[in-house]
């Protein structure tokens, strides 16, 4: 019979448990422990060995034949994953053709820049140098047919540093008689925008005080001629630059992302959404272009 070790309450100290002292009777054998303790390293031993099994032996080379094919088996162990993985992502990058997708709005800003088909050729409106004219809609320039009313202007856009000009279109919204007025400030622009909920238009409302729009406005009433490059009150917005991060589609490898001018048409959208294009760009992104709609009353 095997022996079993009991302690009696004088041989053991006391445990306090909730302000009473409840003694610890101890009556389980050694023998079990230690078999219990046996079963438990013999079954650690019985899985690692299931695991080693499994793991190939490690070879030595003792010739420099061996290590060049060790050194070469490395390589491509590491360099196939990697060009899966790369190919895996120039595949997804590349799904929509040539275009620029922008990081943080997720629309195009550019993809109907570069493509016309054969049959759309002769219907694509273009400016006095025959260059292709476009329709801002939001962050996205529409290629468009060019109506009778409608008035082409030049805005630089572009990647930051390197903007080139590109024609819009835009036609007249008022019911009065109007012209188009182009603006270029820099930011801040020190102007307080307005919106129109019943029309769902943005208008310039007033200037902050000592603001470079304010100058203008007040040089403005001193020379008249420069009444057409200055902000006035009462301006609808029609359209503004803005900066987009972008980055090009279609190569084997994915260009970092840049930042890239691009024109918001604000014709009836949010006036949330015209303020969140108006906070993209930086002041290190270079002055902001505005298309203004002015009566000829205010001229």
């Amino acid at each position: 019979m095997k022996p079993v070790i009991s302690f009696s309450r004088a041989q053991i100290a006391p445990r306090v448990l909730g302000g009473h002292r409840n003694p610890l009777r101890i009556t389980q054998s050694p023998c079990i422990l230690r078999k219990q303790s046996r079963c438990a390293s013999e079954k650690t031993a019985c899985h690692v060995s299931s695991f080693l099994a499994f793991v190939p032996p490690v070879s030595t080379c003792f010739d420099q034949e061996c290590q060049a094919s060790k050194d070469t088996f490395f390589i491509l162990s590491i360099a196939i994953p990697l060009l899966v993985f790369g190919s895996l992502t120039a595949y997804l990058i590349g799904r929509r053709r040539d275009g620029i997708v922008s990081l943080d709005s997720n629309e195009y800003t550019g993809t109907s820049q570069y493509e016309v088909d054969a049959d759309e050729e002769s219907l694509v409106a273009r400016d006095a140098k025959g260059e292709i004219a476009y329709r801002a809609v939001r962050y996205t320039p529409w290629l468009t047919e060019q109506g009778p009313d409608d008035e082409c202007i030049r805005i630089n856009v572009g990647p930051v540093g390197r903007t080139l000009p590109k024609s819009y279109l835009f036609d007249k919204i008022l019911r009065e008689p109007s012209q188009l007025v182009t603006v270029t400030l820099p930011k801040p622009l020190g102007i307080i925008f307005e919106e129109d909920p019943r029309l769902k238009r943005v208008f310039v409302a007033e200037f902050i005080p000592d603001s470079e729009a304010e100058s203008q406005s007040k040089r403005a009433l001193l020379d008249p001629s420069i009444s057409n490059k200055v902000p006035a009150v009462g301006d609808v917005l029609r359209a503004l630059t803005t900066t987009v991060v972008t980055y090009k589609e279609g190569a084997l490898i994915a260009q970092g992302p840049e930042r890239e001018i691009v024109v918001f048409g604000a014709d009836r959208q949010k006036f949330s959404d015209v303020a969140a294009a108006m906070k993209r760009s930086y002041v290190s992104d270079g002055p902001v272009t505005l298309v203004l709609e002015r009566p000829l009353q205010q001229v």
